[in-house]
């Protein structure tokens, strides 16, 4: 599938989801639930961390020994689940669930796998294709 076509406008066209993309809250925060981007800081208290926490880190978030939230649980992506979180390439587009548990036996965390394969792009192109497989 060739996103945003192969003329002119791709880039144009690009721009107006980049745009609408950073618009878009990078955390939400409900009663049982945390939405984030990439993750939290582990040492650092869960409430008012910088956007440019919630959307770059990884290791020091979905390593975390203990409930970085212990209310809530938190679903986050940016992360390709089968190689920095199972270890395993034959797990890829699986969910992963943290072994560290919330009080209620809910996983402290749960990530999904953003990893897409994609094909060759020209260089300079604004445009991206996906890979079928």
């Amino acid at each position: 599938m060739l996103l945003y076509g192969d003329d002119g406008s791709a880039c144009e066209k690009a721009l107006v989801d980049v745009k609408w993309m950073e618009s878009l809250p990078t955390e939400i925060v409900l009663n049982d639930w945390r939405f984030v981007h990439a993750g939290y800081n582990q040492y650092h208290d869960v409430e008012g961390q910088p956007e440019e926490v919630h959307l770059w880190i990884r290791g020091l978030f979905f390593n975390s020994k203990h409930a970085i939230d212990p209310q809530r649980t938190i679903l986050f992506g940016h992360t390709a689940t089968f190689t920095n979180l199972h270890n395993d390439d034959s797990k890829a587009g699986r969910i992963w669930s943290s072994d560290v548990l919330l009080e209620d036996g809910r996983p402290m965390a749960i990530g999904l796998d953003t990893f897409v394969p994609l094909t060759t792009v020209s260089e300079g192109s604004c445009c991206v294709q996906y890979s079928n497989q």
